[in-house]
């Protein structure tokens, strides 16, 4: 009686191992459902991810970008600021508007002199 009573359990947990092992068709669905989802969100992730990275790597070129330009323009404001101590004394200003705008003080004549170019004086056609 006690071997029956085995052999029954032992059939029943069988039957109970084969219930529990193969899934229902709303099982499976549900599990297809959660899979793609679960991929999905994956997908989403890692694309994310790419493009962070590349974002990154464009912000960090035009930091260095902007760098270089703020150390050109820090070099550039210092020789302006020499030039400007330069020319703050009267005698260098003289010397400009003497040589480059061709003026002369109160007391001075100016007296300008243009030299026909090369080229006019050997010109066959005229005779020269």
């Amino acid at each position: 009686m006690v071997n029956k009573r085995r052999k029954i359990f032992d059939k029943l947990k069988k039957i109970g191992k084969k219930e529990e092992s193969s899934p229902k068709p709303k099982e499976k669905i549900y599990y297809s459902g959660l899979t793609l989802f679960l991929l999905f969100a994956l997908i989403q992730v890692g694309w994310s991810v790419l493009m962070n990275f590349s974002k990154a790597v464009a912000f960090n070129g035009k930091i260095s970008d902007l760098e270089r330009l703020k150390n050109m323009t820090a070099t550039r404001n210092e020789q302006l600021k020499n030039e400007i101590k330069a020319y703050s004394q009267i005698s260098k200003l003289e010397g400009i508007a003497r040589n480059s705008l061709k003026m002369a003080s109160e007391d001075e004549v100016l007296i300008l002199i243009n030299e026909q170019p090369a080229a006019e004086n050997t010109d066959p056609k005229r005779g020269n």
